[in-house]
């Protein structure tokens, strides 16, 4: 927020901005860096907990049937333990030298599945539907502090968790000196619960039906399309999420770092990003509310030219720029330092869209979709 703070002590010495007014504004943008750094570690420790957790779990009920698991906890706390900063700055080739790749593949065919739950320390997830009915997870490894393919093999296979139980699929890759690139092939089928968890990686989706999605990133942009969703999740500390041609009836996403862009149908929307702009489309007039934090972003708006709305619109710095026909504004504050402004729009929707947004630094703009 560097520049945010050069952009206000320029303004003082203009002559726009008190002294008084400057240390408010100076003020907040430290509370935001606050809760931002909090926010960070939060994400990091909740993935980092689930994790663990699930590991637990995983390792009691597998242990009658092998011991090669049982080692994976102390793994997972000794990458959890690692910092945060060191995770966006890892290089694997680097940190760790010589190392060999691989391939495995999990197959199941005529599978059932209703709930997946996906833990991943470091590598890439995708997730896609095809047309057959057959379970396909696809690994591309590379394993570390090794130069034989064969124990190579045996190191990814001992440490990676694969179970399939009722139609609930399990996943899980946990060693610290793995890098593991996961494809995974589901049938086009509707899915009851999805979990996605990454220490380290970028997430991507394609094609799904679940009712409940949850996906989150300690480090790594989400990119999420044509996905149907009653209700989703999506966090990461570090990385844009993008969620493109989908529908949610009720959907949060939050990104420390990076932008937030949403396109589609949606009814209840909660977005925030300390570091980035938001964008937001609906394609559909039945949105019920949306909710949007920014700090240093802009927040964009699209509806169709038919909604009705009403809402409170706050930015410190920036201003508002309302574009569609029939706004009318309630109520208005215009300082330097502080603005608001209360609108309310007729449409031909049966209820309004309540708006609620807040920038810091940056503008809101409320457009006509295209």
């Amino acid at each position: 927020m560097q520049n945010e703070r050069k952009r206000i002590l320029d303004m003082v010495e203009k002559g726009t901005l008190s002294a008084k007014e400057a240390l408010t504004l100076l003020e907040a943008l430290e509370e935001a860096e606050t809760i931002k750094d909090q926010k960070e570690k939060d994400i990091f420790n909740e993935i980092s907990r689930e994790v663990e957790k699930k590991d637990r779990e995983s390792n009691e009920r597998y242990h009658k049937y092998s011991q090669q698991f049982s080692d994976t906890k102390d793994k997972v706390m000794d990458f959890v333990n690692t910092t945060l900063q060191k995770i966006k700055d890892f290089e694997f080739d680097f940190q760790f030298g010589q190392s060999v790749e691989i391939t495995h593949a999990f197959e199941e065919a005529d599978v059932f599945l209703s709930h997946m739950d996906i833990d991943v320390a470091n590598g890439k997830v995708d997730v896609k539907s095809w047309d057959r009915n057959d379970l396909l997870i696809d690994c591309h490894a590379k394993v570390y502090r090794t130069e034989d393919p064969e124990e190579a093999q045996d190191t990814f296979l001992k440490n990676t968790l694969y179970t399939l139980d009722n139609g609930k699929m399990r996943f899980s890759t946990q060693l610290k000196w793995m890098k593991v690139d996961t494809t995974i092939f589901v049938p086009r089928d509707h899915y009851e619960k999805l979990n996605v968890r990454i220490f380290n990686g970028a997430f991507h989706s394609n094609e799904l039906d679940v009712d409940d999605f949850t996906a989150k990133s300690a480090n790594g942009k989400m990119n999420m399309s044509g996905l149907r969703t009653k209700k989703l999740e999506a966090e990461t500390a570090n990385g844009h999420i993008t969620i493109h041609d989908s529908s949610a009836e009720k959907l949060e996403a939050e990104t420390i770092n990076g932008a937030l862009k949403i396109d589609g149908s949606f009814e209840k929307v909660d977005l925030q990003s300390f570091n980035g702009n938001v964008v937001c489309q609906f394609k559909n007039d039945t949105v019920d509310s949306l909710h949007v934090k920014a700090v240093t972003g802009n927040v964009d708006v699209y509806v169709h030219e038919n909604v009705a709305m009403e809402g409170e619109l706050k930015t410190n710095l920036g201003g508002f720029k309302l574009e569609l026909e029939g706004m009318n504004v309630l109520e208005e504050k215009s300082e330097i330092a502080q603005k608001q402004l209360k609108f309310q729009r007729k449409g031909t929707t049966e209820s309004p869209m309540h708006v609620f947004a807040d920038t810091k630094t940056g503008s809101i703009f409320i457009k006509k979709l295209s």
